[in-house]
């Protein structure tokens, strides 16, 4: 029902040369963790060893060394947990997804290209979006965008494919909304898309009911589960958060290192992005406005990928006056924009290229090599140094320390209780969850963490990088009369001081 790609089709190569790539990017050391991680691959083992979305990390004073899955939506820990499921180790289980995704992704993004501009713009938009920096940068971490630019992508399909057909698309996006919080805004294009399909106001009416109901249902479903279970209900709690303007200068300096990569931040870079940025609407101004009737699919096409990129960029700037003043327009939040932009771009060029003048055609090619040369060079500076240092929790430096060997120990750290200050540190080096430490120096509240730390025979643990704020481990440890136990270059274990392991 849902097909995309034909067998033996350019646009499977494609598919199948992104997925090799991911493979290849995300070799040892890779690929990186970092928190959000933890969530989604502690999700994905609780999910296969105890049947419930929960992750590995909880408060100081709960019971229970877990809590439920909420600060991220579930369908990514869910994909997860397939290879995991089958015996995959759990970040391999991860990488799996990543690279299935992204083959899709590129597969389905690259049938929309030749169905509506020929092969050449399915062969452009490939290059272009995987030369992307901030593409690379999200594929060789544990994330969960590989996987949602490929629901986008089959949105996008069921859009263009068969507008008539609401509820494909609708579920479709219910499932986008459901990797990614900010998917919801497939949910709002889909609704839109539908309503703008031909018909009386009553058919546009349902179809469009038809598209968004199922999105709306699913992320009710979450939100009552999520309630239920005790965990911080995502869409219930609003604010408005000002400083607007210092998140779009910086989203907007983001847009700028996309468009001119590598080249070093002022005037120059900035001049010359708002160029190109220039000459790429008249691009797509040109395609949608030709009178050609073979350009239709592109049109329409166009008109797709636009409408979900002002609904994504909409959504997101909702969520940093409403939701969270700590969000920014950064190169992770814009990535499916740049996708979005990239797609439109190789179809403009492949519906309008025929058509323009050798000159035309020369400078346009000019544009596009220089991007992708600039666009490579900063690609291969980020690989080089993620395969010779490793990125975040996977690390060697982390990984085959004497700490994450004392940790592991049963004369160590097996024989503790964690609490720290980064339980995604904790769960990356043990595979253990961990609690988060109090967030105040208080008497009140030391007396209240050593208690608890007596009665569940616990270790703090004191890292560099810091999860949510704490008051300072170190300071913890010594008001609770702990003796410190081992160091290394990030963190530190303090264990009571009557313990007697030993030290490796």
């Amino acid at each position: 029902m849902f097909g995309f790609v034909r067998a033996g089709s350019p646009s499977l190569a494609l598919g199948l040369l992104a997925g090799l790539y991911v493979f290849w990017l995300t070799a040892t050391p890779g690929p990186g963790l970092e928190p959000d991680s933890m969530s989604y691959v502690g999700a994905a083992e609780s999910l296969v060893r105890h049947g419930t979305l929960r992750v590995p990390w909880t408060y100081w004073p709960e019971a229970d060394s877990t809590s439920p899955l909420s600060d991220f939506p579930p369908a990514f820990s869910v994909a997860i947990a397939v290879p995991l499921a089958a015996g995959a180790p759990r970040v391999q289980a991860a990488r799996w997804v990543m690279v299935l995704g992204l083959a899709v992704a590129i597969g389905v993004f690259a049938a929309l290209a030749a169905d509506a501009a020929g092969a050449a713009a399915a062969a452009l938009l490939t290059g272009l979006v995987l030369a992307t920096p901030a593409v690379v940068g999200v594929n060789t971490i544990v994330m969960s965008e590989p996987l949602f630019l490929a629901v986008l992508a089959l949105t996008l399909r069921q859009m263009v494919a068969v507008p008539e057909r609401a509820w494909r698309y609708g579920m479709l996006a219910g499932i986008g909304a459901l990797v990614r919080y900010a998917g919801v805004a497939l949910i709002a294009a889909a609704g839109l898309w539908a309503f703008a399909q031909p018909g009386d106001r009553r058919a546009r009416l349902r179809r469009a009911a038809a598209a968004g109901l199922p999105g709306i249902a699913l992320q009710a479903l979450w939100v009552v589960r999520t309630d239920l279970e005790g965990g911080d209900t995502p869409h219930t709690s609003f604010d408005f958060y000002g400083g607007l303007w210092r998140t779009v200068r910086g989203g907007l300096g983001v847009v700028c290192g996309w468009l001119v990569p590598t080249v070093p931040a002022g005037a120059a870079r900035d001049g010359v992005a708002l160029v190109i940025a220039v000459l790429l609407l008249a691009l797509c101004r040109s395609a949608v406005r030709s009178r050609d009737a073979a350009a239709s699919g592109s049109r329409r096409l166009l008109a797709a990928l636009g409408l979900v990129a002002v609904c994504y960029v909409g959504v997101v700037v909702y969520a940093r006056l409403m939701v969270g003043g700590d969000i920014e327009f950064d190169a992770r939040i814009l990535t499916p924009v740049f996708v979005l932009v990239a797609a439109g771009v190789a179809v403009a060029v492949g519906a309008s290229g025929p058509s323009w003048t050798r000159a035309g055609r020369l400078v346009t090619g000019a544009i596009v090599a220089g991007w992708l040369a600039l666009a490579l060079r900063a690609d291969a500076a980020a690989i080089g140094a993620q395969r010779e240092e490793g990125y975040g929790y996977e690390a060697p430096d982390w990984q085959a320390s004497d700490f994450a060997r004392w940790l592991r120990s049963e004369e160590g750290g097996k024989r503790y209780q964690l609490f720290t200050n980064d339980p995604a540190a904790a769960y990356f080096l043990t595979g253990r969850p961990a609690r988060l430490l109090p967030d105040g120096l208080d008497a009140q509240t030391v007396r209240a963490f050593a208690d608890v730390i007596r009665a569940r025979h616990g270790a703090v643990l004191g890292f560099e990088s810091y999860f949510d704020p704490v008051a300072p481990p170190e300071s913890l440890a010594a008001r609770l009369g702990l003796r410190e136990a081992i160091r290394f270059d990030y963190g530190v274990a303090w264990t009571p001081a009557d313990s007697t392991e030993r030290r490796p």
